[in-house]
């Protein structure tokens, strides 16, 4: 069985702990975790690296990312992380459109 090697950089937090709860559950995934401030660590061995926040976040050397994803590395920003794809040279701006809401599959 392969295993996916994935950090998960989130700050502690509910939202940001359930997540932590989730990825470390399944099965056929080593996680590890770090902090916003700890990110840069991340990228030692890792397949992907998923930064999951619930408020704004800022990366230390935003451009070790960058080269991560062209390198061929995973990169996930999920939530308020999103908003890193210009800081991270990903993209050349932020999403546009932020709030907050509750998910629903319906709408």
């Amino acid at each position: 069985m392969v295993t996916l090697r994935v950090a998960l950089v989130a700050d502690p937090g509910r939202e940001e702990d359930a997540a932590w709860r989730w990825l470390s559950a399944r099965a056929g995934v080593s996680a590890t975790r770090f902090r916003a401030d700890q990110a840069a660590e991340a990228l030692g061995e890792r397949d992907v690296i998923w930064v999951h926040a619930a408020s704004p976040v800022v990366l230390p050397e935003p451009r070790r990312f960058a080269s991560y994803v062209a390198q061929g590395g995973g990169l996930l920003l999920t939530l308020r992380a999103a908003e890193l794809v210009a800081a991270l040279e990903l993209e050349s701006s932020p999403p546009t459109e932020v709030r907050d809401a509750v998910w629903r599959h319906e709408t």
